[in-house]
């Protein structure tokens, strides 16, 4: 880059705690000349005038951006609420999120490809019967985690219910996922695949505070690839190396790629806060989603029973301040979609 464009960079490397080193950076308005964000933060701190306008020089020196932005139709999604173009998108695609089963087990206890949650639930019993790692240690659902042991990696079963992790649309209103009555249907199951010992206990369990992991299954049957989203928009993470590759010849991996699956995130909605808007957003998300996480493990562990404690569950979100974020992401949505 530097070769092409005679430009030094001075990269400024963060190991950890990356926002509240942004936070300190914005505070001091001592700004790097470029700097990652969200969208929500680039539309709000570029009206603050904390960032530079980019539509001028879009014009003049960024025809290519332009013009893939209005081939993709986002480039009404990335004007903040004063018409303004304040940074650079990341176009991404919508990606399925897949369960992934090993063949080679398939074969050794004569199962066919599952169709349904039940045919699911029927060949991790019969892998946890079968045993077929040998020597007592196939987990029927695994996972090997990635640098991240916060990630939950059941993620694909929550789109087999219809249901997201976060804010979703629902017959065109902004929705708090893991409040949807889908999202109960889906614990239920899940508690019982962990009540059986279906599930690797030693996995990380449902965290609701990342929006990327990879889940390759190191001694368990089942692994999936779950969501890598960038403003709303799925890419794809199916491992590029070789290695991985050759790894993954004799699961459903590859033909995933070219398969419609059910378990496929709806487009997110990319949504314009104001600064009234932002405000809870800022104060309630984060505790929003702890207490989402708190009630959920506990559900799955059935240290809370899902049919006698859901209404209690749903009161917590509630004091926690669900009610006042779906008016605040269904206000921005009414402005940007209605």
């Amino acid at each position: 880059m530097q070769r092409r464009t005679n430009v030094y960079f001075n990269i400024i490397s963060i190991v950890s705690g990356y926002w509240d080193e942004y936070k300190v950076m914005l505070a001091s308005k001592n700004l790097p000349d470029l700097i990652f964000t969200t969208v929500a933060e680039a539309k709000h701190n570029g009206m603050e005038g904390l960032f530079l306008p980019l539509d001028d020089l879009l014009e003049r020196h960024g025809s290519n951006i332009l013009k893939a932005m209005r081939e993709e139709g986002i480039e009404e999604d990335m004007r903040a609420l004063d018409g303004k173009i304040y940074f650079f998108p990341k176009i991404s695609l919508q990606q399925p999120e897949p369960f992934m089963v090993r063949q080679d087990w398939l074969e050794k206890c004569n199962i066919k490809t599952p169709d349904t949650l039940e045919d699911i639930y029927q060949m991790l019993k019969t892998f946890k019967e079968k045993d077929p790692a040998g020597n007592e240690k196939t987990i029927p659902y695994g996972s090997h985690m990635f640098n991240d042991p916060s990630i939950c990696y059941l993620n694909a079963f929550y789109r087999a219910f219809t249901v997201d992790q976060d804010f979703m649309l629902k017959d065109d209103h902004m929705v708090w996922g893991p409040a949807q009555p889908e999202m109960k249907e889906a614990m239920k199951y899940l508690n019982r695949l962990y009540t059986e010992g279906l599930l690797d206990n030693e996995a990380p369990m449902p965290r609701f505070n990342t929006d990327f992991c990879m889940v390759i299954s190191k001694e368990g049957g089942w692994n999936m690839f779950v969501k890598a989203a960038i403003g709303g928009r799925r890419i794809a993470c199916w491992p590029h190396d070789d290695a991985l590759m050759q790894q993954l010849k004799s699961t459903l991996a590859l033909d995933a790629l070219n398969q419609t699956w059910p378990y496929v995130d709806p487009p997110t909605p990319i949504l314009n806060f104001d600064r009234e808007e932002l405000n809870v957003i800022e104060v309630k998300y984060g505790d929003l989603k702890d207490k989402t996480s708190e009630f959920l493990l506990k559900f799955l562990i059935r240290e809370l029973s899902v049919d006698n404690s859901w209404d209690d569950y749903i009161s917590e979100l509630k004091r926690t301040g669900l009610d006042e974020l779906e008016e605040a992401f269904n206000r921005a949505y009414a402005r940007r979609y209605r």
